[in-house]
C-alpha cells in the first residue's frame, strides 16, 4: 500500500514539475485583437455576400415564374392555331389517318415545355446577370 502512495506522489511531483516549466508564448493583445477584427470583418463580408446572393436568387425566381406564366398563357392562346395548323399539315401533306381526340391532348405538352424552357432560361440569365 505504501508503494502505491509513493508511485502516486512521484507521478504528482513529475506532473507539477512539468506544469511549472510550461511557459507558453502568448501573442500580444494588440495582435490578437487585430486578428480577431480581421476574422470578424471576413464574417461580415461573407454575410453581406450571402444576403446579396439571396436577393439575386429571389429576383431570378420571380422573373422565371413571370416568364413561365407568360409563355404558358401565350402558348395556350396559340393552341387552337397550332391544332389547326397540324390538322392542315396532316390532311394536305402527310396523308395520315385521323388522329383521335385523346392524342391531341399530347399537343398540350408543347406549351408546357415552352413555358418550362422559357422559365428555366430566364432564371439562368437573371441569376448570372448579378442584379
Amino acid at each position: 500500500m505504501q508503494e502505491n502512495n509513493t508511485d502516486t506522489t512521484a507521478q504528482d511531483d513529475e506532473l507539477r514539475a512539468l506544469f511549472s516549466r510550461f511557459d507558453p508564448i502568448l501573442p500580444p493583445d494588440t495582435r490578437f485583437m487585430a486578428q480577431l477584427q480581421q476574422r470578424l470583418d471576413t464574417i461580415e463580408l461573407l454575410q453581406n455576400k450571402m444576403a446579396a446572393m439571396r436577393r439575386r436568387n429571389r429576383l431570378a425566381v420571380a422573373c422565371a415564374a413571370f416568364a413561365g406564366f407568360a409563355a404558358g398563357i401565350l402558348s395556350c392562346m396559340l393552341m387552337p392555331l397550332l391544332t389547326a395548323l397540324l390538322e392542315n399539315l396532316r390532311t394536305e401533306y402527310l396523308f395520315l389517318p385521323d388522329i383521335p381526340h385523346e392524342a391531341s391532348v399530347l399537343l398540350w405538352l408543347l406549351p408546357a415545355g415552352a413555358a418550362l424552357l422559357t422559365s428555366l432560361r430566364v432564371y439562368d440569365m437573371t441569376s448570372r446577370a448579378g442584379y
